[in-house]
């Protein structure tokens, strides 16, 4: 699995309708974007922990979430290397 920049997928769909083409199913692995390695953290984690995980993990992002009372995952955002980095040259 990996995160999609919703440009790019904007993009491709921008293209794929000025050609004409059927936008009923799109294949995401097949749209040319770049893709970053992610991993999960918890809703509490900190920047501390975020960054240790982009690191265990090898990762270029992490995705923010937590288990709901009814048992579904729910995605609250994502955190980039990049981001995470700067917050702390700052």
């Amino acid at each position: 699995m990996a995160l999609l920049p919703a440009v790019d997928l904007a993009r491709h769909l921008g293209d794929t309708s000025k050609r004409g083409d059927d936008l009923a199913q799109v294949d995401l692995l097949q749209i040319p974007a770049q893709r970053l390695d992610e991993a999960a953290i918890h809703l509490q984690a900190t920047l501390q922990e975020a960054f240790e995980k982009l690191e265990s993990a090898s990762v270029e992002a992490v995705y923010v979430e937590r288990l709901t009372a009814n048992g579904v995952r729910r995605i609250y955002g994502v955190l980039t290397r990049e981001a995470v980095e700067s917050a702390y040259r700052f």
